[in-house]
């Protein structure tokens, strides 16, 4: 898509925008941006119901946790101390989808709970980046994210049930954000015996869209230069690199939606 598109709504889209923009002045509904509200308009798919739904739980959660108060950094920081190399950058799909890059086997909820509150906020403050980061522009809203994971090595150590049903709520509940496949590379043979469990919260739609496959079939869905090193691949990027520069794509893209919001109320 050309570069002056990426954050052009679709006709349907800028229909259910209106809508959803409306209802959020009537509700007052605190909003961040307009291009917030069109995030949750389109992962909803115009149904009001939903997204005014997905909102409110993203901001009770946003409350409850104080995440406007912390800061990136330090969160990333603390989530590195406590379950180092869990995250990595990774590129793009080969159906041009941003990716998100987890290392299960780098997980360890026993770590973040003893951690305490603190640092649970972190651990949400650094997915909720990482999801802002994956839904940069308009267009990569609409047509979703990937996520490519490491099993390799993974145990119960790195599973817990209230932990993934908490986490769960966010990418398919809350945040705005369309999760269109789940690679699951490396499988430990208790990785089936972990998704039956998880089947209990997760929706049949993401359900099918969890493939499980062996490394070396990574390729087929990603170049390689866009799979992480712990997945013997050549993305050399940095994760806070990859997160500064998408998270300043986002920015760029609010600025721009609302100057196009703008210019077409003008005419």
């Amino acid at each position: 898509m050309q570069d002056d598109k990426v954050n052009e709504l679709m006709p349907q889209e800028l229909a259910w925008f209106r809508e959803l923009k409306l209802l959020c002045q009537t509700h007052q509904m605190d909003v961040s941006s307009d291009y917030e509200i069109a995030c949750y308009a389109i992962v909803s798919k115009g149904s009001t119901v939903k997204a005014l739904s997905r909102m409110a739980k993203m901001k009770k959660l946003e409350k409850a946790h104080n995440l406007s108060a912390i800061d990136s950094v330090k969160a990333y920081e603390t989530v590195v101390e406590l379950c180092p190399g869990m995250f990595s950058a990774c590129g793009r799909d080969r159906k041009g989808r941003p990716a998100i890059f987890f290392d299960f086997s780098k997980c360890l909820p026993s770590a973040i709970t003893q951690g305490g509150e603190e640092a649970w906020r972190c651990v949400l403050k650094v997915l909720l980046d990482a999801f802002d980061a994956s839904t940069s522009t308009i267009h990569d809203v609409r047509e979703g994210t990937s996520w490519l994971c490491n099993c390799h090595g993974m145990g119960w150590r790195n599973f817990s049930f209230e932990m993934e049903k908490k986490i769960s709520m966010l990418y398919q509940d809350g945040y705005p954000i369309k999760i269109k496949a789940m690679y699951l590379s490396n499988p430990p043979f208790i990785l089936n015996a972990m998704i039956t469990i998880c089947k209990v919260f997760l929706k049949k739609k993401l359900q099918e869209r969890i493939k499980i496959i062996q490394q070396q079939q990574a390729s087929d869905y990603f170049d390689g230069q866009d799979i992480p090193r712990a997945l013997a691949g050549g993305c050399q990027v940095k994760y806070e690199d990859w997160l500064k520069d998408q998270l300043a794509t986002r920015q760029h893209s609010i600025a721009e939606f609302a100057a196009k919001l703008a210019s077409s109320a003008s005419t």
